[in-house]
């Protein structure tokens, strides 16, 4: 999977939050250094835990 690039400032046809998408290599760097894009680190989903049923409480308890 390639990495994913997020606006951070208004670039050509990007606004701040898009992702940014067919660019160059070099254009990529260029941009990075400039602080006009940031790599996208999806945040981790927890998952939430499961109640145990009653008949898994009593076999438990």
């Amino acid at each position: 999977m390639s990495k994913l690039y997020e606006a951070v400032k208004p670039i050509g046809r990007f606004v701040p939050g898009d992702f940014v998408a067919g660019l160059s290599d070099s254009e990529i760097l260029e941009h990075l250094g400039k602080g006009n894009i940031k790599e996208h680190v999806p945040e981790p989903v927890e998952t939430p835990k499961a109640k145990p049923t009653k008949t898994e409480a009593k076999l438990d308890g």
